[in-house]
């Protein structure tokens, strides 16, 4: 392939191993988006259980959410959802990123 980097880290790849941005979206090279969503959910998850602690220890600080309206019961499910949510979505996406890693 003309014009394609070659990576050549010595200890850590092959010499002559090609990366391109096709190379990111082969089966091979799929399980790097489920990567970035388990980075993702991972940080929501963290950012939430963080508000909600805060939010439990300190009534009067919403942290993140002091825009919203309706006070600690609002700010309290917004940041257990997003604790919910980011928990599933890393769990989700490690479990894709196994099975991309063993059909490719």
């Amino acid at each position: 392939m003309a014009g394609a980097m070659t990576a050549e880290l010595p200890g850590l790849s092959r010499p002559g191993a090609s990366v391109t941005g096709r190379d990111v979206l082969n089966p091979g090279g799929q399980h790097v988006k489920y990567d970035l969503l388990q980075t993702l959910g991972v940080a929501l998850f963290a950012l939430g259980a963080q508000g909600a602690i805060r939010q439990l220890v300190d009534h009067g600080n919403a942290g993140l959410l002091g825009w919203l309206p309706g006070g600690f019961a609002a700010s309290i499910t917004v940041y257990v959802l997003a604790v919910a949510v980011g928990a599933v979505v890393a769990g989700w996406a490690r479990g894709r990123a196994r099975v991309v890693e063993r059909s490719g």
